[in-house]
């Protein structure tokens, strides 16, 4: 009985670890790629070069791939000494985030957007590049546990 019993056994947890449910990584969080940030005044797109003191830019974070099972995204905007640059929110409804800003005087300026994500799927995603470049900047992601993650976003650009 005893054999008979061990012989279960081991058949038993020979099943559970060799068996997987092939659909676990349809729940898996894919965050975004983001592949620029993209400046433009009076719907031009403008070289991060070539920003014109004084006016009224828009400011866009492209994304090469969205992401998926991500309910919300919060966006910090900051760059030193530029006005109007604001907190954004946004679900993951295919509209790449945009925000807008004013440089004072000319100069060379970093603009910095920290991007946290609450997860509708499982979390902790899985990320094979957690820092690659822009142009001009780069892009790092950090997961900051199961339900939360985060990546930030640099890029340099010189307002004449």
């Amino acid at each position: 009985m005893k054999k008979l019993f061990m012989f279960f056994s081991l058949l038993m947890a020979g099943i559970v670890l060799t068996t997987s449910c092939d659909s676990d990584n349809d729940y898996n969080v894919v965050l975004p790629v983001y592949s620029d940030v993209v400046f433009t005044y009076n719907g031009n797109q403008l070289a991060a070069g070539n920003i014109p003191v004084g006016k009224t830019i828009s400011v866009t974070l492209a994304q090469q791939k969205e992401g998926s099972r991500i309910y919300r995204y919060d966006y910090a905007w900051s760059c030193p000494e530029v006005n109007e640059l604001t907190p954004q929110l946004s679900s993951n409804n295919g509209t790449p985030p945009t925000n807008s800003f004013v440089a004072p005087e000319a100069g060379e300026y970093t603009l910095t957007i920290v991007v946290t994500y609450s997860y509708s799927g499982n979390g902790g995603a899985n990320v094979p590049w957690p820092t690659y470049d822009i142009p001009g900047g780069t892009v790092t992601y950090s997961a900051a546990g199961d339900l939360y993650g985060k990546a930030t976003i640099t890029k340099t650009f010189v307002v004449r």
